[in-house]
């Protein structure tokens, strides 16, 4: 005991608070041992770690120092008497923990296993596998019995007819019990399109084969099974059933008939036109891939098989006519809901059939009907760019397939020689068109076209290179091809003016590529025109000279032009300059690698004469008209002040500062 009795009582309290925790700690670690007993019979875990106990100090001798107490929350009626306490307790009992029967098995995690497991990938490979076969077999029943005479037509068309309605039966009932067992497959679709693309190649055996019914009573009964196996589709929500039905029928009707007609094709197109409402309001696009590519295909095999035949071809062109408009009105009923990619793919391959067609008519029909399918195809697109009724996925290939008639209508009209002509002035019209509408659908088509003209005007410049080869030419063409060159030259200059996406670099290399193949043409044109100016005076190696010197001046002239012309503009200053030094260069080369070998006499003398005065020339006029430049460019000197010794008269001494 100590003097101070309150000293006494502050350790004993220490002495209680470490009796305490050592009893807390002492619990949680009796909780942990039962927690690790218990889970350790389901899943091994960690061994529990033993809670360690802070130490507490506890001071026992006197007059030692009092360690310090760590600041406890403020207990709530400190200083007043304690309440009673009362027999409830602390904590709810626990139930005691029982150990189950059996834990439920665990799933494989083989990927291998995972996959056989999966009935909806091996019932659509074993139906797409059995669709094929039985549908196989069903050709040979209907092809290989009237090869080998098994039995006659009837009993032919009776069993198709059974093994078509028996299988659209099976799926049927398969897919209520499906739905009764609240379960969906693949087995009962793959039983349908089987079936109902059985029945559409039994109807087309009885059209196409045995001609049993006309071809209109055909092609609507066709219409008729097929839609009704769509409607099927619809109604299951399934695009696998419309996919393989449509695949199956399409790739099968080929093989019914000995000889691809007409009436063939025009099966293909009602199936790939008729199979369309199916997809109202549901994104399918592999459906409509199924629906137009094997048509596409069948059709163009058709036309080009059936050539020679007098009416085939006119035949053939109906059918692709009616194919290439029924594509384009499907794919802009149903663009709110068309995957672009195969918008385009339909808008194409409808069409492809409608071009191989037409260009199986004889002339002069052959051109007509290429220009009125270039113009409708063109118009379709221009009505619906303008409108904004058409997404750019449907402008794009429409505006393809209009490029292409135009362009197979000029192949079609022109001999060899003109073709480059009727090329260039379709480029120029594309290349003005794109200026004006500023249409970056169009202005990608007229480039292309622009590339394809370029490449064969290319053949101009080679011939007057050659003395021989210029003088045996028909120098009349390269005239008006190279005026009509020069034409889409400005054109494109003013068309990458006129493009407000294009940078500012992209018009500067637009510019010089512009003047580089300008004086490429430029040459050219005055080469052939001295030429045939020579020709006329029966002197024509001499005009090919002259052609030839005048070219060389002419460019040296465009050099002197394009170096003054860097010092008055700002914008395009250092292109021009860069320009102008370049084509000097240029034209003291041709001077001495060119026209030292081949010009001669008089030609040569003025050329060299000539050449080498504009270059003074042009050195005279730079360095002036640099000198203007700059003095334009330097600013006036400010006003001068007045003096601060003037002052007037009768004024006192200017004041210092």
């Amino acid at each position: 005991m100590t003097g101070d009795p309150r000293l006494d009582d502050l350790k004993r309290l220490e002495r209680d608070f470490a009796t305490a925790m050592e009893q807390l700690y002492a619990v949680g670690n009796g909780l942990a041992r039962l927690r690790h007993d218990v889970e350790g019979a389901t899943s091994p875990t960690a061994p529990p770690q033993p809670v360690t106990q802070p130490p507490v100090a506890v001071t026992s001798h006197p007059g030692a120092p009092v360690p310090p107490i760590p600041q406890m929350p403020p207990v709530p009626g400190l200083g007043q008497p304690m309440p009673p306490m009362t027999s409830t307790p602390m904590m709810p009992p626990v139930a005691p923990w029982e150990h189950p029967a059996a834990w439920p098995p665990r799933e494989p995690t083989n990927a291998l296993s995972r996959w056989w497991r999966n009935e909806s990938v091996i019932t659509r490979v074993l139906g797409v596998a059995g669709a094929i076969v039985t549908l196989a077999g069903l050709v040979m029943l209907l092809v290989l019995a009237v090869q080998q005479q098994w039995f006659g037509p009837v009993p032919r068309v009776v069993l198709g007819a059974l093994l078509a309605l028996t299988l659209i039966g099976l799926s049927l009932r398969l897919r209520h019990r499906e739905r009764a067992a609240g379960r969906s497959g693949h087995a009962a679709l793959a039983l349908a399109a089987t079936g109902y693309a059985a029945a559409y190649l039994v109807v087309v055996a009885v059209t196409a084969t045995y001609g049993w019914l006309p071809p209109v009573a055909g092609l609507a009964l066709a219409l008729l099974v097929v839609g009704s196996g769509l409607v099927i589709a619809r109604r299951w929500d399934s695009q696998f059933l419309a996919v393989l039905l449509l695949l199956g029928a399409g790739l099968m009707v080929p093989s019914l008939v000995d000889h691809s007609s007409w009436v063939l094709s025009a099966f293909m197109v009602v199936l790939a036109l008729g199979s369309w409402p199916v997809q109202l309001g549901r994104t399918w696009p592999w459906a409509t891939l199924a629906r137009v590519l094997p048509a596409a295909l069948v059709v163009v095999v058709g036309a080009l098989a059936n050539q020679f035949h007098p009416a085939e071809p006119w035949a053939h062109v109906g059918v692709t006519t009616v194919l290439a408009l029924g594509g384009l009105l499907l794919a802009t009923l149903g663009r709110g809901h068309a995957v672009p990619a195969t918008a385009i793919a339909e808008v194409a391959a409808t069409a492809t059939p409608l071009l191989v067609s037409l260009a199986l008519t004889p002339m002069p029909w052959r051109t007509v009907l290429f220009l009125l399918a270039g113009v409708a195809f063109l118009g379709y697109a221009a009505l619906g760019e303008s409108q904004r009724w058409l997404p750019v996925g449907l402008t794009v290939p429409a505006t393809g397939v209009g490029t292409l008639a135009l362009l197979l209508a000029v192949v079609a009209r022109s001999d060899g020689s003109r073709i480059g002509t009727g090329l260039l002035v379709l480029a120029l019209i594309y290349t003005v068109v794109a200026a004006l509408t500023r249409s970056r659908n169009v202005t990608g088509w007229a480039l292309l076209v622009t590339v394809i003209a370029l490449l064969t005007y290319l053949r101009h410049p080679f011939t007057v290179l050659v003395e021989r080869s210029a003088l045996d030419s028909d120098l009349g063409v390269t005239i008006v091809d190279s005026v009509v060159a020069v034409g889409l030259v400005v054109a494109l200059a003013w068309l990458a003016h006129r493009m407000r996406a294009m940078s500012f670099a992209g018009r500067r290399v637009v510019g010089a590529a512009s003047w580089v193949f300008g004086l490429v043409v430029a040459t050219t044109g005055v080469v052939a025109a001295g030429v045939l100016v020579g020709r006329a005076m029966d002197a024509a190696p001499a005009g090919f000279r002259a052609g030839h010197a005048l070219a060389t001046i002419l460019w040296m002239v465009a050099a002197a032009w394009l170096l003054i012309l860097g010092l008055r503009r700002a914008k395009d200053s250092d292109l021009a300059v860069w320009l102008g030094l370049g084509l000097a260069a240029a034209a003291v080369a041709k001077l001495f690698v060119y026209d030292l070998a081949v010009l001669a006499g008089i030609w040569r003398v003025v050329a060299f004469i000539v050449v080498g005065l504009l270059l003074l020339a042009t050195g005279a006029g730079y360095a002036k008209a640099l000198d203007r430049a700059r003095r334009s460019a330097d600013p006036a000197p400010p006003p001068v002040p007045p003096s601060a010794t003037e002052h007037s008269v009768g004024q006192g001494p200017p004041e210092l500062p």
